[in-house]
């Protein structure tokens, strides 16, 4: 797998949450970010195929978070809205 590599411009608390988000993803959702892609080195985002699956979402709940997902706005394309682990609107500390 590749090595994420740390983003400079995180405070701490960030740093933290980046660097345990990118250990989640290779660990336990064992997948690789897209090298190719220059946001991705940081190792938050998952790949487009990951997040096409809906791995951003808590196992238990994926299937149904999915079609709810699906039934209100159609085919998911990958976007960053499902590859981000760390969505902005988490980390307002």
């Amino acid at each position: 797998m590749n090595k994420a590599v740390p983003y400079k411009g995180n405070n701490d608390f960030r740093a933290d949450a980046r660097r345990h988000q990118s250990e989640f993803r290779e660990k336990v959702l064992a997948v690789d970010f897209d090298a190719s892609d220059g946001r991705a080195k940081y190792g938050n985002l998952l790949p487009k195929e990951a997040a096409i699956k809906g791995l951003i979402f808590y196992e238990g709940y994926r299937n149904h978070i999915m079609q709810v997902t699906v039934n209100r706005y159609g085919i998911i394309k990958g976007t960053a809205r499902y590859t981000n682990l760390l969505r902005s609107y988490y980390m307002k500390k």
